[in-house]
């Protein structure tokens, strides 16, 4: 019976030394996982710190992309109003000149009417000079032919002929200088309506450029809208897509500090296994002192009864 009780005590030595062994390779182990879970708790916590950072300089970025969109499209429909209204007011330039232009043309059209009829004035007046000086020759030779002819006694209607004719010539020369008159002043007015049409015609070809430089660039203005529309949209999508990384950033940083809680917790837990292992292995200890005490003890206790059972014998 002792015997058996001897062999059941270092049986229990054995187990009690293999479950030791177990135990401090289990907290091994454990430690080894809990530092792999810290170190993957680390790198994620500094990828959520860069990913934060990428986040952080987006949003300014797309803030101010934003902005700048936002004072774009002011600037802009500004730049649209003051274009329109240089327009429009070229636009009513343009209507009044070519009504300048129009009334210049009928001025125009007058005065060469009025140098033409003065033109034929100055010609007939002209030919009625002529015909005046040939009418005062002719009276003239025939009052020179009455005073030489002795047979005549009274030239009177031959002075009176001459007189009249005269008198003619004065009239003809005077209606040619009127003519002469008209003309040089029908010419003048007709070089003051050439003048006018052509300064109304610089104006109107002016202004209708200026028409069409306003078309020009509320074309390209519009082409500027455009983009600054495109980037706006882009500015906004920009920002929504900020949102929605700062959202899942929120998610990452939480399961970051998951997975660091959980670390933490997994490291506290091995920790308290390995004092628990070192609290075991003190037991342990004084249980194998206790067990190899009694062992020999039994051993003894053996001998004796041996010696016992010789000394009967």
């Amino acid at each position: 019976m002792i015997s058996n009780v001897r062999v059941e005590l270092g049986r229990w030595a054995a187990v009690a030394s293999g479950a030791e062994q177990q135990g401090n390779i289990s907290v091994r182990l454990g430690q080894e996982q809990a530092a792999r879970a810290e170190h993957a708790a680390a790198i994620a916590a500094d990828l959520v710190t860069q990913h934060t950072t990428v986040v952080t300089a987006t949003r300014g970025e797309s803030d101010h992309a934003l902005a700048s969109a936002d004072e774009a499209r002011r600037k802009i429909d500004q730049r649209v109003a003051s274009i329109e209204r240089t327009r429009d007011f070229a636009a009513q330039m343009l209507a009044a000149w070519q009504s300048e232009l129009g009334a210049a043309q009928h001025w125009q059209a007058r005065a060469e009417k009025r140098v033409a009829a003065a033109e034929l004035w100055v010609s007939r007046a002209q030919s009625e000079v002529a015909g005046c000086q040939g009418q005062l020759s002719s009276a003239e030779r025939r009052l020179s032919a009455c005073r030489r002819d002795p047979e005549k006694r009274n030239c009177n209607s031959e002075a009176r002929s001459v007189a009249q004719a005269q008198a003619e010539l004065h009239r003809a020369i005077a209606n040619l200088a009127a003519a002469k008159e008209e003309l040089h002043n029908a010419r003048d007015e007709l070089a003051r309506a050439l003048a006018r049409v052509q300064c109304c015609s610089t104006a109107v070809r002016h202004a209708d450029t200026a028409v069409a430089a306003g078309q020009r660039a509320l074309l390209q203005v519009a082409e500027a809208s455009h983009s600054v529309a495109l980037a706006l949209d882009d500015a906004r999508r920009a920002e929504e897509a900020v949102g929605r990384a700062e959202i899942h950033l929120g998610a990452e940083d939480d399961s970051v500090t998951a997975m660091t809680s959980l670390a933490a917790r997994a490291r506290r837990t091995i920790d308290e296994a390995r004092n628990a292992m070192r609290r075991a292995s003190g037991d342990y200890e004084g249980c194998r002192r206790h067990v190899s005490d009694a062992q020999r003890d039994l051993g003894l206790r053996i001998e004796r009864l041996r010696d016992f059972d010789r000394g009967g014998l």
